[in-house]
């Protein structure tokens, strides 16, 4: 769960995190020699896990400033400030870890997550993503479908007054390999301001 406040007021009410994996394939086979699997099926059905069983292993902050000029477009300069905050959670029972980095912005909040290089957490599908966004009123939401291939679609505009404000978005069919920054990628575009603080997931 995490949550976004500025000046005492919530901004974003308290909100799932995290992401469902496909199951592995107990019978097939696997390495460049053809050796058989030898896993067991509660150990297949625990490592679709990436939403729940973690705890905070460590937590960084820190102030990124920049200044740059794009090549075309409306504007002649952009800035790029933001701080940070890269929450590293254990999950012990699958021996791996993951890192969800924060980015808040004067006019927005962004967050990802990443999947260092381990043994337990090497190559893999994503199922499902749990990532949602409790917003306090009725906002609307532009969003974009997710593609592994490109991002190049317009956006689309919607609010389901079903959700309760709270929208969640879920990508089907995703294919994740492991980087050492990367992965599923979320913007909320909120109008926080400087002293906009989000809260640390928590368990």
């Amino acid at each position: 769960m995490y949550e976004l406040t500025y000046k005492g007021k919530t901004i974003i009410k308290p909100s799932t995190l995290g992401l469902e994996l496909k199951r592995e394939d107990a019978n097939k086979k696997t390495d460049f020699e053809w050796t058989e699997k030898n896993v067991n099926q509660s150990e297949l059905d625990a490592k679709v896990n990436l939403f729940n069983g973690f705890a905070i292993k460590d937590a960084q902050t820190s102030t990124f400033d920049e200044t740059w000029v794009p090549v075309w477009g409306e504007e002649k300069e952009i800035r790029n400030h933001y701080n940070e905050l890269a929450v590293t959670l254990d999950q012990p029972q699958n021996n791996r870890y993951i890192i969800i980095r924060f980015r808040l912005f004067n006019d927005g909040l962004g967050f990802r997550y990443e999947f260092p290089q381990q043994p337990n957490l090497n190559y893999f599908i994503i199922k499902e993503e749990h990532s949602q966004f409790g917003m306090t009123g009725d906002h609307t939401a532009f969003w974009l479908p997710g593609d592994y291939d490109t991002q190049e679609y317009d956006y689309t505009q919607e609010y389901d007054r079903r959700s309760g404000g709270t929208a969640q978005k879920t990508h089907r069919h995703s294919v994740g390999e492991p980087q050492r920054e990367g992965g599923c990628r979320h913007h909320a575009e909120l109008h926080g301001g400087e002293g906009a603080q989000p809260t640390a997931p928590r368990q």
